[in-house]
């Protein structure tokens, strides 16, 4: 046992560190992490990002809800995996991470359109890092990747404090 996150970061044995902590804290984590030269993986299991909430929804309010120039684009309902946890059960099925509630696409003019979400499956993420540590593979999320995920959910984020539309500039383009 370790007395504190840091000293486990530390040992000599450890190659990976998920940071699955209160938001103020990944941060000093993980960059305590990178220097003592761990691969890290950011966890945000708590973070719900609701970045408009305008819209009309059916029988239940969006999980997330991205505003853009010509259209919407909505998610109900909880991960199913956080769900299927939360009630108990162990991964491990085919089925998994499949998601029965699909994205709703609303573009302006035109008639919503049901989108099939991709089946998730954290644990196939968890051996892909895994691989790409112990092997030199590819890693599932490229830090390219990541960043423009979370530049996304800041604007976002800033978007819904602010009230307003925030422009993403450059986020998406290469």
């Amino acid at each position: 046992m370790v007395a504190s996150p840091i000293d486990a970061i530390q040992q000599g044995d450890v190659s990976l560190v998920v940071v699955a902590t209160p938001n103020d804290t990944h941060a000093p984590l993980a960059e305590a992490a990178l220097r003592a030269g761990k691969h890290v993986v950011l966890d945000y299991p708590t973070r719900q990002v609701i970045l408009s909430s305008s819209m009309p929804a059916a029988d239940h309010p969006p999980r997330f809800l991205v505003r853009g120039t010509t259209g919407s684009l909505v998610k109900h309902g909880c991960d199913p995996q956080e769900r299927r946890l939360i009630a108990g059960e162990r991964p491990g099925r085919a089925e998994w991470g499949d998601d029965p509630d699909p994205l709703l696409v609303l573009r302006d003019g035109a008639e919503s359109e049901r989108v099939p979400v991709p089946s998730g499956d954290y644990g196939r993420f968890y051996v892909a890092i895994s691989d790409a540590i112990r092997e030199g593979t590819r890693v599932p999320v490229s830090a390219a990747e990541a960043v423009t995920t979370m530049a996304i959910i800041a604007a976002g984020i800033d978007s819904s404090a602010a009230g307003r539309a925030v422009p993403a500039a450059g986020v998406l383009t290469p």
